[in-house]
């Protein structure tokens, strides 16, 4: 299990995304941000930093790399941060308990 901490930068882009989502909470509105970020950075690490400051329980990610799928996996399961989180591929996702309704949970998708 890692145990590493944020970088500044990092913490700076979570802090700049959640804002914005904050300020933008209406439909209405666009809700996209995009991180700039370069290789290495920490995208998924990151992301799922945000979602948790965000008390976000339930979070779809789409891609079509299996590559993707295994890196947010690996990430969520082996940092101490996320070990409340479940990670849920599409083909596990007929196990999601419907009666636990504020279980933490990210769900991969593979397209």
């Amino acid at each position: 299990i890692h145990d590493f901490p944020m970088r500044k930068e990092q913490e700076d882009s979570i802090d700049k995304a959640y804002d914005y989502f904050q300020k933008n909470r209406s439909f209405k509105s666009t809700n996209d941000f995009l991180w700039n970020a370069k290789m290495r950075f920490g995208k998924t690490f990151t992301a799922y930093q945000l979602m948790k400051k965000s008390n976000w329980n339930k979070v779809l990610v789409i891609t079509y790399r299996p590559a993707v799928k295994k890196s947010w996996k690996d990430d969520l399961n082996t940092h101490k941060d996320f070990k409340d989180y479940v990670f849920l591929s599409d083909e596990k996702i007929k196990d999601l308990n419907p009666e636990n309704k504020n279980e933490p949970i990210f769900i991969i998708n593979i397209l």
